[in-house]
């Protein structure tokens, strides 16, 4: 397992982004990505076929099982899951690669993933994106993902009633019902956690403010 990673490694925000398949995280992020200075997406690895809106993010490198037993046994990654057959891990490579430009990073990641992750990043900032309802979001898995067979949506939607469970647990929940509402909502929790205090002295002591 992977160790506490201290500001000095990770000196930007780190902003953990979870909430079920079909919530519409990708389209925010790539969004999110593309308007707002400072942000560095960390990439993960799947042993799961790509999809047609993995192109979209980009967040992924697509591996064999082996090289993702391996990683998991070098104590490789930040967090890793068995998500529906597949595996899901974040490098601790890719982590400290984004770290290192001294942006805010963004992870995306399942509940599972959050647990695992959260104690080891430096005051972490999560954030839950849901659906409106449970129809909604079968709704955007059935057309996303048209050659999906209906037992493998049924699993995934099982899922996210079980993720959708904890998202009090978060620091944030962002309704996504109109993508320019929820993008606007996640621009402004950015905009907040940068002006904490704290952060603000951080940021002015790393590049030698006063």
């Amino acid at each position: 397992m992977a160790r506490r990673f201290t500001p000095d490694e990770i000196p930007g925000i780190c902003f953990i982004v979870a909430g079920p398949s079909g919530a519409g995280k990708a389209t925010l992020l790539r969004r999110l990505l593309d308007e707002v200075e400072g942000l560095v997406l960390v990439h993960s690895h799947t042993t799961r076929p790509a999809r047609r809106d993995d192109d979209l993010l980009r967040k992924y490198r697509h591996v064999s099982d082996a090289e993702f037993r391996e990683e998991v046994a070098n104590g490789g990654f930040l967090e890793w899951a068995q998500v529906h057959g597949y595996f899901y891990g974040t490098p601790v490579s890719e982590l400290l690669a984004a770290g290192r430009g001294g942006k805010d990073v963004i992870l995306e990641l399942d509940v599972q993933g959050v647990r695992q992750a959260k104690p080891l990043l430096p005051d972490p900032v999560t954030i839950f994106i849901m659906a409106p309802n449970m129809e909604a979001l079968r709704e955007r898995m059935e057309k996303r993902d048209v050659d999906t067979p209906s037992e493998e949506i049924e699993t995934r939607l099982k899922t996210a009633e079980e993720e959708m469970r904890h998202r009090s647990e978060f620091d944030y929940v962002i309704l996504n019902d109109d993508v320019e509402v929820a993008l606007k909502q996640l621009r402004a929790v950015i905009v907040t956690e940068r002006a904490r205090p704290a952060r603000v002295l951080r940021r002015a002591e790393v590049s030698g403010g006063g």
